[in-house]
């Protein structure tokens, strides 16, 4: 723990997910959804530029991935967030490395 996974929609319309090894701030595509695993919560981080289907997805996905998960975790014990970018908890931020409030003011 925590594991950090990457959501994005193929052209066909199915959802691919990748796991991000030793991830940072950095790391949060503001194009896409993220998934990140904490332990005793799920969170769905929707970054500003992911579309409909994949903010519906997401959610989907964080759920499916609870009930595959090999711990004692359940739908009922877990608790799944969802976190608009730009309005992070510092339940969440604090689960990285380092967090810069501005990271994506700069990018504009």
């Amino acid at each position: 723990y925590p594991r950090l996974f990457h959501c994005t929609i193929s052209p066909a319309g199915c959802l691919r997910v990748n796991e991000v090894a030793h991830f940072s701030q950095e790391d949060l595509n503001e194009d896409d959804v993220m998934v990140l695993d904490s332990g005793d919560e799920v969170y769905v981080w929707v970054g500003r530029g992911s579309d409909d289907q994949e903010k519906e997805k997401a959610l989907e996905m964080a759920k499916n991935y609870i009930k595959t998960d090999p711990t004692e975790r359940s739908l009922d014990t877990t608790v799944i967030l969802r976190i608009n970018q730009g309005e992070e908890p510092a339940a969440f931020t604090t689960i990285f490395p380092a967090w810069n409030p501005d990271l994506w003011e700069k990018v504009d």
